[in-house]
This record gives structure tokens, sequence and C-alpha cells, in this order.
């Protein structure tokens, strides 16, 4: 299984690359996909993939042309994996590195993780956004 692709144990270190660090997609990615990953994770809100014109740019991407959007709303398409279910243990399809890890809880309001310094930690990423202002209200 793959990880994130900006993924740091210290959280500083995570913002920072969130902010600045390239996307680097692995070679056996296809180059249709590779396009779609850079459109889909474009730090700049207005030019992610979806922005302008919705999920229908996104159908309409290089990647995304081949499928039969009806079919699937039709549910008439096998998925290429499909996950077990029949299992005792509810995070079996979860790499054990995930499900063992601790449970940090985070002060909502400043973003603090419990025990970390509340000065030693930055507070607001000025240039970082997961979506426009306004665009939720549109």
């Amino acid at each position: 299984m793959g990880a994130t692709p900006w993924y740091d144990k210290d959280r500083r270190e995570l913002f920072r690359l969130l902010k600045e660090a390239p996307l680097d997609v692995p070679k056996h990615v296809s180059a249709p996909a590779a396009k779609l990953l850079r459109r889909l994770l474009d730090r700049d809100p207005l030019g992610r993939l979806g922005a302008a014109a919705g999920a229908s740019e996104i159908r309409k991407h290089q990647f995304m042309r081949p499928l039969d959007w009806d079919a699937l709303l039709r549910r008439e398409i096998e998925p290429p994996f499909r996950p077990s279910s029949h299992h005792d243990h509810p995070a079996v399809n979860f790499e054990p590195e995930s499900v063992d890890m601790a449970v940090v809880t985070l002060d909502k309001e400043q973003g603090i993780a419990d025990g970390e310094d509340p000065d030693a930690v930055p507070r607001t990423f000025p240039d970082f956004a997961v979506v426009p202002d306004g665009a939720l209200a549109r």
C-alpha cells in the first residue's frame, strides 16, 4: 500500500511539506493518472480540477474519459478491488502501521495536540487553504 503524498510524523514538518514539498508521483503511475493527481492536489484551490466547472470537469479529464459514468451510476461496473467484509477484525483492510498508531487529540480552536507546547506549535498557515474563501457558500 502507498502513503499519503506529503507525510511526516513530526507535525511541524508535515505542515511544511503540505505547503512547500513537490508532489512526487511514483513512476509506475500512468501519465494521465499523474496529471489527474496533480490537478486534484493543486495547492491553489482555484486551480484544482473541479474548482471551475465542478464534477463535470473531473469526468472530462483524460484519465476519466474511458469510464462509462452512466454504467457506474447503475452499478454495472465491477470494482477493481472489493474490500473484505467477512472478517472479525474491523480494520482488516488497513495497514497494521495505521491501525496501531496512537490516537492524538487536537485542541479544535488552536490545532494543538495533547502534550504539545502551545508556544512551540505554529497556529496558522496563511498560505495553506483547503477551499477558497466563500466556496462553500456557492
